[in-house]
């Protein structure tokens, strides 16, 4: 049963669609069964042979044809004419005479080829006599009106050829003139119907066609023998084309003979294997590329010369916050519009554009380089988007840093110049005035010693070239020293000092001077700005990157817009007070660099007139490995 059914399933899906649809169906499939012994080689050329032929038959066909036309035609006109002139001789004096009767009977009694007739007229154009069989014209009609008829009565010989009006059969007519005496006295037409030379040139055709045929037929059977002697080996080298075009490269053709089509299997196993090579150079090659583009720091877009992007790496994706179907999509709907309107304006070539984020404030700058083709023609354009947001940063702050040292320098220099100024003039005479005078000087003299000095120190500390010594220490005796270091200060301000020390802290990992150096400047700094009977607590407990330390006073605070800046260098709160207190604003910029260098973190916390928190962290020192042979 089931094998029944899969029966009429077959015969019904070999079934032909039924309505429009299916006649159009057949009609294709019609043209492609007339059209397949033509679609190969073979086919090609047997048609492209035979139409060679058949063109160079017809043309030799219609030449002989012609030329047979054409002596034919001579002929018969050749026969026609001495006809007219035996006819014009004969009546001639009858004509001049008025004898028509006497034309008449001449003219009746010189039918020779049934096909030919004569017709004679006088001067006047009258039809004197004919001896055309049944048809026009009849005696006594005018033909002065025939343009023939009207030359030849002036003196003409004429030929020409004409269809009859009545049977539609070409004729060929001669008039010529009849003299009498070497008076024009008439005009005699001979016409002939030209229906035997037709019917002649008709028998040639048939036996020319009948030819041809055979020929064409020769000639097919010879052309198809010789094709299959050519489309054999092409055969062959299509079937290892698809194996090579589907990755087989291993397969090789026999090469047999030393014809054109051996020398091409030799040339095509050859082609085979430095496609081979060649494709496994490309591969490797592409997948470095694939490698470079995809980790490559710079953003990479490339477009065609038809403006649509045909790749765009990770990182321009991430630059430009597009996604991956931002390939096959105009260049301007992927990249910024002052770069799209560089490189489609044609003039970017080698030109770097700055592109502004307005999103996430990034600075991009974007280098145009443009494609050609080996005609030197524009094949499309490649851009390479760098992301500049962090150089332009250090720029500024560096901008910054120069001014603001050139500023904290001038102001004391300015001071200095000026009291120094004032002694020359006088105050040096006066003990007490130039006394206080180079006290101001010495003071303003000790800031410019300090400045450079945390400078020099922030100089050391970038490279990293500064002597280091790490080691494990405990973070609460470090900062015992420190508070040791600003004791007297912190009395004579009038400030309370506590350390809260959790217990279970590990050992920091680092070098103890430097770290005694964040604390003394964050000291510094709480003291400065800690009103009298202010406190200052540090605070050492353990963390989950190390060990964590925290200086907290109840001093001024700092407002919120300052906080984010206050790790900048020569960055103060307030100037002016800070100056007062003899401050640099390097420290905490020295104290970042410190505890960044040792793999740390740094934190500040703050709220005006509640105080301020600054937290750092270390790494913990690494437990110390088990003596040799201690037991488990």
């Amino acid at each position: 049963m089931p094998s029944a059914e899969m029966g009429t399933a077959a015969r019904r899906a070999a079934l032909p669609p039924v309505g429009a649809a299916g006649a159009a169906s057949r009609r294709r499939q019609f043209h492609r069964a007339l059209l397949r012994p033509f679609a190969g080689i073979e086919g090609r050329m047997v048609v492209l042979l035979l139409l060679v032929m058949l063109m160079a038959m017809l043309l030799i066909s219609a030449l002989l044809l012609q030329q047979l036309q054409a002596y034919y035609l001579s002929q018969f006109t050749s026969q026609l004419t001495g006809y007219a002139d035996e006819v014009a001789v004969s009546v001639a004096p009858d004509l001049a005479a008025g004898s028509d009767q006497l034309v008449v009977g001449i003219v009746q009694t010189s039918v020779g080829d049934p096909q030919q007739s004569v017709i004679v007229v006088d001067t006047a154009g009258r039809v004197v006599a004919t001896n055309s069989p049944g048809g026009p014209p009849s005696a006594g009609a005018s033909l002065r009106a025939n343009a023939t008829i009207a030359d030849c009565l002036d003196g003409k010989q004429l030929v020409s050829r004409f269809t009859d009006a009545a049977t539609h059969q070409p004729y060929v007519g001669v008039a010529v003139p009849v003299l009498s005496g070497g008076r024009l006295v008439g005009c005699a037409w001979a016409r002939g119907s030209l229906d035997s030379i037709a019917q002649t040139l008709a028998s040639i055709r048939a036996i020319l066609a009948r030819t041809a045929a055979a020929a064409l037929a020769v000639v097919a059977i010879v052309t198809l023998l010789l094709a299959r002697t050519i489309t054999g080996p092409l055969a062959e080298l299509t079937a290892r084309a698809a194996e090579l075009a589907a990755g087989r490269f291993d397969r090789r053709i026999q090469v047999r003979g030393d014809d054109e089509l051996s020398a091409l299997a030799s040339m095509f196993n050859h082609m085979s294997q430095r496609l081979r090579e060649t494709l496994g150079e490309i591969s490797a090659e592409k997948r470095k590329a694939d490698a470079i583009l995809a980790h490559m720091a710079d953003g990479i877009v490339a477009a065609g010369a038809d403006g649509s992007v045909g790749l765009c790496n990770p990182a321009a994706a991430r630059l430009l916050a597009v996604g991956p179907e931002a390939v096959g999509r105009p260049l301007q709907e992927v990249v910024p519009a002052a770069v799209a309107e560089v490189v489609l304006g044609g003039g970017g070539d080698g030109r770097a554009v700055r592109v502004d984020m307005p999103l996430d404030g990034r600075v991009l700058i974007a280098r145009i380089a443009q494609l050609r083709a080996d005609d030197g023609a524009a094949d499309g354009w490649v851009v390479v988007f760098a992301d500049a947001t962090e150089q332009e940063r250090l720029n500024a702050q560096r901008r910054e840093f120069v001014g603001n040292v050139s500023h904290e320098l001038r102001t004391p220099l300015t001071a200095i110049k000026s009291y120094a100024e004032s002694l020359l003039d006088g105050a040096l005479d006066d003990r007490d005035t130039g006394a206080r005078f180079l006290g101001v000087i010495l003071a303003e003299t000790d800031r410019m010693v300090r400045l450079i000095a945390d400078l020099l120190q922030l100089t050391e500390l970038e490279p990293r070239h500064a002597p280091w010594r790490p080691r494990a220490f405990r973070l609460e005796e470090v900062s015992a020293e420190a508070v040791r270091r600003v004791e007297g200060r912190i009395h004579s301000r009038g400030l309370l000092v506590g350390q809260e020390m959790a217990t279970g802290t590990p050992a920091a990992w680092g070098d103890p001077d430097r770290i005694l150096q964040v604390l003394s400047n964050l000291l510094e700094n709480a003291i400065d700005f800690t009103p009298t009977g202010g406190r200052i607590t540090i605070r050492v407990r353990p963390h989950p990157d190390g060990v964590a330390c925290a200086v907290a006073d109840t001093g001024v605070g700092i407002p919120a817009a300052d906080v984010p800046h206050v790790f900048e260098r020569l960055y103060r709160v307030e100037a002016s007070r800070a100056r007062e207190h003899g401050g640099t604003g390097l420290g905490l910029s020295i104290a970042k660099e410190i505890v960044e260098a040792h793999g740390g973190d740094i934190r500040l916390e703050s709220a005006v007139g509640e105080g301020t928190v600054v937290t750092f962290t270390l790494p913990a020192a690494p437990a110390p490995a088990p003596a040799a042979g201690a037991q488990e």
